[in-house]
């Protein structure tokens, strides 16, 4: 995923973003965000991607649902 996230275009990003976006864990009934601070979320994502790629290191990612 780190890799995937990592090789992401600004244009892909976008287009994540917006389908992010759309699903129900970022809707009004739980967190309400709205699709731009999903974006700049994928975004900073990323760009940590990218760094960590860039430096030969491991990135640690946790999801709890």
């Amino acid at each position: 995923m780190v890799g995937r996230l990592a090789g992401l275009s600004i244009s892909e990003i976008e287009s994540v973003a917006h389908n992010w976006a759309q699903i129900q864990e970022f809707s009004p009934k739980y967190d309400n965000w709205p699709a731009a601070a999903v974006g700049q979320l994928l975004e900073h994502l990323a760009a940590l991607c990218r760094k960590a790629v860039a430096e030969k290191k491991v990135l640690f990612m946790w999801m709890c649902l």
